[in-house]
């Protein structure tokens, strides 16, 4: 049986896909979905943040910076 995704987490998993071939990642990451999620601006996502008291930019900072550490490949 396969899962089923709201409408707004299919397109985030999507979009950390496409963020890990675009960045020529091994793998996606839960950093991969994590950004994705936060960048989606009328997402509910940044709701959940907020009222978790968490700070969804620096959230989203710390989450570049570990996709930035990740292995990748070479196209030359």
């Amino acid at each position: 049986m396969a899962p089923q995704f709201t409408e707004a987490v299919s397109k985030a998993i999507e979009e950390a896909f496409q963020l890990a071939t675009e960045r020529h990642h091994l793998e996606v990451s839960e950093n991969h979905l994590l950004y994705s999620l936060l960048q989606d601006p009328e997402g509910y996502f940044l709701s959940i943040c907020e009222a978790a008291g968490i700070d969804p930019l620096r959230l989203e900072e710390e989450a570049r910076s570990a996709l930035d550490r990740l292995a990748s490949y070479s196209t030359d």
